[in-house]
């Protein structure tokens, strides 16, 4: 596994040999685009947790470096992800119904790692997670190149002193492809 150190070092490397004079990827630059880049490819980082759940505990929560479920299961069943919306046009006291985990509601508009277990389990049991984390301490050593090439792409992109279209056009084509490679 690599870290967020390497890919920074990484960063600089191709920077550097791009551009000696001037560099235009300092900390904060790094920073900002890091996150970024990193996110837009947490589908790398695709983990598996079980979580336990008590009889009559309706809500389940991601771990916090979650950034989107893949899905879940309640045993050997799917949950299924469906809207307060589609419950309520169907059974506007589904909130009240206990049995089996067939779903998972979203419950807050505002964050997707928070949802409502549907019906409402009337045993304890165990929901086993897949979700993508953009965990910046167990980045796979062959995103290092593809990720700093990314980072670059967006910096030179920006308008600014630094910007660059044609040169980022061509890291965008090259972290791509990288992407592909490794994938």
């Amino acid at each position: 596994m690599s870290n967020r150190a390497s890919v920074e070092t990484m960063t600089r490397l191709l920077d550097g040999s791009r551009r000696p004079k001037n560099l235009p990827v300092d900390s904060k630059t790094f920073d900002r685009h890091f996150t970024d880049a990193l996110v837009a490819r947490s589908s790398w980082l695709v983990r598996l947790t079980t979580l336990n759940v008590t009889a009559g505990d309706w809500q389940l929560t991601l771990p916090a470096r979650a950034t989107e479920l893949v899905c879940a299961f309640w045993g050997p069943s799917v949950l299924t992800l469906v809207t307060r919306a589609e419950l309520e046009a169907e059974d506007p006291e589904w909130r009240l119904k206990r049995g089996v985990p067939s779903a998972l509601v979203t419950e807050s508009e505002a964050t997707n790692l928070t949802f409502r277990i549907y019906p409402t389990p009337e045993d304890a049991g165990t929901v086993r997670v897949l979700y993508m984390e953009a965990d910046e301490n167990a980045i796979p050593i062959v995103m290092e190149v593809p990720l700093a090439l990314d980072i670059l792409r967006r910096e030179l992109a920006q308008e600014g002193p630094h910007q660059d279209a044609e040169m980022a056009v061509l890291l965008d084509r090259l972290s791509q492809f990288f992407f592909a490679v490794v994938r």
